[in-house]
């Protein structure tokens, strides 16, 4: 839908004229490069989708710079909340979490003592350990970034 409100998507063509109109504005928006991201249909719900953990850091990054990002902080679960509701219970983070079938993701904003906030794109694939475990491994990184050991 996004892809298309500009100008209609041709009909037949609407995968490929959406994954070319989210590449360009990664290109130019973002500033991501074809390396940062393989789009497979445009739609974003493909497991044939990839994307880096460099490419979601700059998105967030860029995102955290546009005037409507306080909307879209407060649509992200915080500590404590949503898919973090068991979670980094006293961690200033804000941010998503995804898994898939031997992945396992975290990505989001982390509030430092200082004031200053880190944006921080946590993934790891192919797990062969439970997805608890790597949760675990992804929310000490957070503590540690945090400085909440």
């Amino acid at each position: 839908m996004a892809a298309g409100h500009k100008e209609p998507l041709t009909p037949d063509a609407e995968y490929v004229q959406a994954t070319a109109r989210m590449q360009e504005f990664y290109a130019q928006q973002v500033g991501l490069t074809p390396d940062d991201m393989k789009p497979m249909d445009g739609s974003g719900m493909s497991r044939r989708n990839f994307v880096t953990p460099h490419a979601l850091t700059k998105v967030l990054h860029w995102a955290k710079n546009r005037p409507i990002f306080p909307v879209f902080e407060r649509a992200l679960p915080k500590s404590g909340e949503g898919t973090l509701s068991n979670r980094l219970q006293s961690v200033p983070f804000t941010g998503k979490t995804g898994t898939l079938t031997a992945v396992t993701c975290l990505s989001g904003y982390v509030k430092r003592p200082d004031g200053e906030t880190w944006t921080v794109s946590l993934m790891t694939n192919h797990n062969i350990r439970p997805a608890s475990e790597v949760r675990q491994v992804h929310d000490q990184i957070i503590r540690s970034l945090s400085n909440d050991q």
